[in-house]
């Protein structure tokens, strides 16, 4: 269906293209690339790492930082490696790398403990293949004398997850050195056709099975596990398989797994709840004990029915577990293995040239006991405890005595501020003869960081904590969030009990985001609205042996500056019913004059999710609309995240009339303070964000003369059926989803969505329409969207559609991205 509708669109957009009358002048499109190049080219750092050597003088830090720089020349983009020596002594920058290094097809890396090594895992493509071949898959270790091993790990499973994946990913090195773990696919076997007469045919009569993904975004990714590779041995070691696997069949947890188990719907977690058949368990975000001996990771139950998506969605419930490594798997000497079907090991081989052979494999023998980390404390002793089961992220503090993981509540938001807990290692009851296997953690875990309800405290509202986090054994290091602004701050666990955050870096004008901390400095990178991202490390200050002295930055290093750009940006305060919301007006510097600001053009953005916010950092494509005149107005309605509980849970059944009141209420006062024309009013948004534009189109058809779409949610009960988390449209308007509901649904709830959506505004509309849709979209399919398309396009309005058929919900293709900015600005340009 998606194929058809993207061919369909597509034949629809050159259609139309042929008649829209005469093309840009070649003036207008130079202009517009060169804003383009501008503003899209400054780096976005997406992660670092700090090394410290004790054996060079003062203390030396090395400062390694990652990221991305699009190229549009080429359709693609630039994973980039800069590198930065910063004193020990006196903080500031001792020397920078001559040149950025271009990483290739590297996918990512880390480095290990004493900073002796670097892995990294390289994606390659198979010579002599097609495009659609799956890359091979190779681990390096590299040190200061160049390359040391290579290890082909493709033979022993498919994709490994990138240690920047937000999900699954992580790469991780023992605390000796000598072993690596990750998150990688399990090896699957392509079915045949019955009629395939090849010896090597395999698995005959299954070449068409469905397989079901992770949703969107994660197309490809089925079967997520964890593979441990010695360095030593050159052994690949799936020890999770023996737990989840048999014969290539999806199995349950072992019988040995123990666990307080958790009643979520149709879900629950422990030992044999799941019959064979059912859907196999996904591992990821792995991390090594303290001890090097066992795992801690995170295990997304298999589903009874179906997946749900799991990108963006913070309300997935999922395990933190812990398991003791069997001896054989910490040093595993090559041996053969049996091949038996999907999940289980290949037949290992020799690999003393660790160029040819590729890594050998082995399946840990017996079946390793899964301890849940994370699982619910019964409501006793006449307390409620908070529902928090969502758990994500773990991380050790640096003497290993301090577990702490983020966890987010099973609930209707699929966004919102996550809780910290804390739980102290290793958690035992006294009567376990193995120090190192928690057998009672659920009682010793607690909340040290709760969810606030207000919208002037300090929350955290991060997607994963970074592989290094921590300033020394009490003191993490995370991004908060207030309202619109992001910070830096300090979460202090010397003390028993909850905690506060402490505020470190908490500019007004500026947005942190932090890429590591290690020995008291901080890599983080600051941002505005008119200024890309910096690269700077702090240093803190030493503190006192009191739990009440608060953390200070001592000294601050810039090491790569970022670009600032004509234009300045403000916040506007909002509240309603007691709920506080805000919006951010970005304008270019030109045209101050008070004459001039009531004739300018206004562009309102709504957000997505509807569950997330704008915050104050560098939005390329609406500071470069800034710079060309356009005065943007991005919306922070009831219900963003980062204004505290209350405030987000209230728009919950109520989508479609909170956040359009607001977004109208925001745009009134821009225009009655005169700051821009009420003439030339566009709005502009996708996903959440587009199905905001449509009801502001159609509600309000005499204000709103442009509107442009991406990926917009249209028709709620349309959209149930075919999106990759069906139980959205039910949870933002207030219904309970179950499996079945699409079945069983009442005609009041389908009446109820009904009229939330957008859909039953599009008579009303006049606005110059342009709609951009993503072909392989999971999330908001581009049906979607052609149902808009359809609805207006018998009333006559300017109309275009343009599809992406590569691309999916976010629209961050390289080349997508680029053609979206330029379509955007000649829409505006012609029609507003």
């Amino acid at each position: 269906l998606q194929s058809t509708m993207a061919s369909r669109a597509a034949a629809t957009t050159a259609g139309m293209a042929g008649s829209s009358g005469s093309q840009p002048s070649k003036e207008v499109l130079d202009c517009l690339r060169r804003v383009y190049r501008e503003f899209y080219n400054p780096i976005s750092f997406t992660g670092g790492a700090l090394v410290t050597s004790a054996s060079s003088a003062g203390g030396d830090t090395q400062v390694l930082a990652v990221g991305s720089q699009r190229n549009i020349a080429e359709a693609a983009s630039h994973t980039v490696l800069f590198s930065h020596t910063v004193s020990g002594s006196s903080g500031e920058r001792k020397a920078g790398s001559l040149f950025p290094l271009d990483m290739g097809a590297a996918k990512s890396a880390t480095v290990s403990p004493s900073g002796a090594k670097v892995a990294v895992v390289r994606a390659v493509p198979p010579k002599n293949a097609p495009a659609t071949a799956k890359p091979k898959h190779f681990i390096e270790i590299w040190t200061a004398s160049g390359l040391k091993q290579v290890i082909n790990t493709s033979e022993q499973h498919d994709t490994i997850y990138d240690s920047c994946d937000s999900t699954f990913g992580g790469l991780r090195w023992s605390p000796d050195e000598t072993r690596l773990v990750y998150a990688a696919e399990i090896k699957h076997v392509d079915g045949s056709s019955w009629f395939d007469p090849s010896e090597a045919a395999k698995r005959p009569g299954r070449k068409f099975e469905t397989r079901e993904p992770w949703g969107e975004l994660m197309g490809a990714v089925f079967n997520p596990t964890l593979a441990v590779l010695d360095l030593e041995t050159e052994t690949i070691t799936l020890p999770l398989e023996s737990a989840d696997s048999s014969g290539g069949s999806a199995g349950s947890v072992p019988a040995t797994s123990t666990s307080n188990a958790v009643a979520i719907g149709n879900n629950t977690s422990g030992c044999g709840e799941f019959t064979a058949g059912s859907a196999r368990h996904s591992y990821g975000q792995p991390v090594w004990t303290p001890d090097g001996k066992g795992l801690v990771f995170v295990r997304w139950p298999a589903e009874a029915q179906r997946r749900l998506g799991l990108i963006y969605c913070l309300n997935r419930y999922s395990e933190v577990c812990y398991m003791r490594l069997p001896e054989t798997v910490a040093k595993q000497a090559p041996a053969p293995a049996a091949a038996s079907g999907e999940g289980a090991s290949t037949t290992t081989t020799s690999s003393s040239n660790i160029n040819a052979a590729g890594a050998a494999t082995t399946t840990a023998t017996p079946p390793p006991v899964i301890n849940v980390l994370s699982a619910r404390k019964p409501a006793a002793e006449g307390g409620k405890l908070p529902a928090y089961t969502a758990a994500r992220s773990p991380s050790f503090s640096p003497d290993g005595k301090t577990l702490v993981w983020l966890q987010n509540a099973v609930d209707k938001p699929h966004a919102a501020a996550s809780a910290i807990v804390r739980c102290p290692w290793p958690a035992v009851n006294g009567s376990s003869a193995d120090a190192s296997a928690p057998t009672t953690p659920a009682a010793a875990a607690s909340v040290v960081l709760g969810v606030p309800e207000e919208s002037n405290e300090l929350c955290c509202t991060m997607q994963r904590l970074p592989p290094s986090c921590w300033l020394d054994n009490s003191r993490l290091v995370i991004n908060a969030t207030c309202r619109s602004r992001v910070g830096l701050a300090v979460l202090d666990l010397s003390a028993a009990g909850p905690s506060r955050l402490q505020p470190l870096v908490d500019e007004p004008d500026t947005n942190y985001t932090l890429l590591a901390a290690s020995g008291r400095q901080i890599l983080a990178t600051a941002a505005s609205p008119s200024r890309s991202p910096s690269l700077h490390v702090f240093t803190v200050a030493e503190t006192s042996a009191s739990s009440e002295s608060e953390s200070t930055v001592a000294r601050r290093e810039e090491l790569i500056a970022g670009v600032a750009f004509g234009v300045s940006a403000r916040v506007l305060d909002f509240q309603t019913d007691g709920c506080d919301w805000d919006a951010i007006l970005i304008e270019g510097s030109s045209g101050s004059e008070a004459a001039k600001k009531t004739e300018r053009p206004l562009v309102v953005v709504p957000h997505g999710g509807p569950h997330s916010a704008f915050t104050f950092m560098y939005y390329p494509m609406y500071a470069a609309m800034a710079s060309q005149g356009y005065v943007l107005l991005l919306v922070n309605f009831r219900g963003s995240l980062g204004y505290g509980q209350r405030n987000l849970m209230s728009l919950i059944g109520n989508i479609g009339r909170h956040d359009v009141e607001d977004c109208n209420r925001a745009t009134s006062y821009v225009l009655e303070q005169g700051l821009a024309s009420p003439d030339k009013v566009a709005v502009f948004g996708g996903s959440h964000g587009g199905f905001l534009t449509a009801h502001l189109s159609g509600q309000f058809p005499d204000r709103y003369k442009v509107a442009m779409l991406r990926n917009p949610v249209i028709d709620l009960p349309a959209m149930a059926g075919t999106s990759d988390i069906p139980d959205w449209c039910y949870a933002e308007a207030g219904e309970d989803y179950t499996p079945d509901i699409q079945a069983t649904m009442s005609m009041e709830t389908l009446q109820k969505l009904r009229t939330m959506s957008p859909i039953i505004h599009a008579p009303k509309v006049r606005a110059a329409t342009l709609l951009l849709l993503g072909g392989k979209d999971l999330r908001v399919p581009p049906s979607q969207g052609m149902i808009w398309y359809n609805a207006l396009r018998s009333r006559g309005l300017p109309l275009e559609l343009l599809t992406y058929p590569e691309d999916s919900h976010p629209l961050s293709g390289t080349e997508t991205e680029a053609d979206v900015f330029v379509q955007a600005m000649l829409w505006l340009r012609k029609y507003l």
